[in-house]
């Protein structure tokens, strides 16, 4: 066999194996490998990595479009430049996805325009790399009656309606 074609036969096996995206460039891994005089198991290691790595981009990818996350609200996309004031080590610990292994949820409040959509999706997508399947969810109100929006982030449990008083009495009692 060489490089420039693939026999049917493997062709058939990797599709049966599931391994058919590998194919699109596989002809000309194995040319460079033989120009490299790589060793096979270097060569099945690059090959079958990449595959992992595209595997997981696409399973993440997945997960993050079945949450409705905007694909463009990503925290690599965060604009320093904006006057927006907020605690870093706050934001800083979300990212660290802590209460995701506390099976706690997250609820962003602020008065509209902050950025409270931008970093629900952006903590959502960070939760999807790690494997999660985040839930969100955006409630807008009246912003004449001077109240703010609010996301809500869930990772472990599903979505429950509170008004603030009950959130208030439920804190006064010690509840979650």
């Amino acid at each position: 066999m060489t490089s420039k074609a693939l026999s049917p036969e493997l062709v058939q096996v990797m599709k049966e194996l599931r391994l058919g995206q590998i194919l699109h460039t596989l002809a000309d891994r194995i040319g460079l490998a033989e120009k490299d005089n790589l060793p096979l198991q270097d060569f099945l290691l690059g090959l079958f990595t990449d595959e992992v790595e595209r595997r997981r981009d696409a399973s993440t990818a997945r997960r993050a479009n079945d949450a409705g996350l905007d694909p463009e609200m990503l925290f690599e996309r965060w604009d320093k430049t904006a006057k927006v004031t907020y605690d870093r080590r706050v934001l800083q610990e979300l990212v660290s996805l802590r209460f995701v292994e506390a099976q706690r949820n997250v609820v962003v409040l602020g008065p509209v325009g902050v950025g409270k959509t931008f970093v629900a999706n952006a903590l959502g997508h960070v939760a999807c790399h790690s494997g999660s399947v985040p839930i969100t969810m955006r409630t807008e109100r009246s912003a004449d009656r001077g109240m703010s929006d609010c996301v809500y982030i869930s990772l472990t449990t599903p979505l429950r309606f509170q008004t603030p008083s009950q959130i208030g009495r439920r804190r006064d009692r010690g509840e979650r």
